[in-house]
């Protein structure tokens, strides 16, 4: 049990009319999370005015995806703040309530929506931006934008999320620690796609940037029919890997002489040709509607 601080909580207080958003096909609302992100040294300072108007800027403004502070009003927000750094966003009482009203208009319980979210850093920096949620069961999907600090993009996901399911992270080094292997376990779970590689041993070669995971695949083996392997790998090392103009040679200079050991076994997918790990649930892109 983590012995850090529990998260705090300061209620902003500000509550609004929900908004009118039109019913819209599932298909419209697949448009990609906007890269845009405020950056603000002193975003406690600002009033709900002022964070609502911002969060405008940050949030989807096609019309096509129903918004938290567009499509109802000014909800409440909280700070959840920890030892590393604080989240401000709409409280999970608020999304939960928006959650069950886009349900409701679009017949649809899983239906995208966005929310604003700032993060403050231990520095004081502080970051706005948007992030796509999806209701799934009791459970939540948290979407950051694709332009977001990669270093922080797996604590700040996986701490909304938390959030919205009522658990309550403490927001310490350790348990952030936590938060991210959560992250990067459910994340390996999309598979990878492969690609032919410039060796005569190893055939194929991928990598899951969110999972920092490499699937190389060798020959089958008759443990292994598939001959494909998950291995722990950082992005600097998979991109000198992959760089290298005999990967086998890589491989045997970043992965045997250094010691690391596969982590997993990996099948493909019939359905998507994508690899994935046998320890994780494939979330199979063909089958997304």
């Amino acid at each position: 049990m983590s012995t850090g601080k529990k998260i705090r909580k300061r209620d902003t207080g500000e509550q609004g009319n929900k908004g009118q958003f039109g019913t819209i096909s599932r298909g419209e609302a697949e448009v990609s999370v906007p890269q845009e992100r405020f950056a603000d040294t002193d975003g406690s300072a600002q009033s709900a005015q002022q964070w609502w108007d911002r969060a405008a800027q940050m949030t989807d403004v096609s019309g096509k995806v129903p918004t938290m502070g567009r499509d109802s009003g000014r909800p409440r927000r909280r700070t959840y703040s920890g030892d590393d750094y604080s989240l401000t966003m709409p409280s999970h009482a608020s999304v939960r309530r928006f959650a069950k009203d886009v349900a409701a208009r679009t017949g649809d319980e899983s239906r995208p929506f966005e929310m604003p979210i700032e993060y403050t850093g231990p520095d004081g920096t502080t970051t706005m931006s948007a992030v796509r949620v999806s209701k799934q069961g009791r459970s939540y999907q948290v979407t950051m934008p694709s332009g977001f600090d990669p270093e922080r993009k797996a604590q700040v996901s996986e701490s909304v999320r938390a959030t919205l399911e009522s658990r309550r992270p403490t927001l310490t080094r350790e348990h952030t620690a936590q938060l991210v292997a959560s992250y990067r376990h459910r994340a390996a779970g999309s598979g990878v796609e492969t690609r032919k590689a410039a060796s005569s041993w190893i055939k194929g070669m991928g990598y899951n940037a969110e999972a920092q995971q490499a699937t190389i695949v060798m020959s089958p083996t008759k443990n292994n029919p598939t001959g494909a392997y998950v291995y722990d790998m950082d992005p600097d090392t998979w991109g000198r890997m992959s760089s290298s103009s005999s990967v086998g040679k890589a491989y045997n200079t970043y992965v045997r002489r250094a010691g690391n050991s596969s982590v997993d076994v990996a099948v493909q997918c019939a359905d998507c040709g994508r690899y994935y790990g046998t320890s994780t649930t494939h979330a199979c892109r063909a089958k997304v509607s």
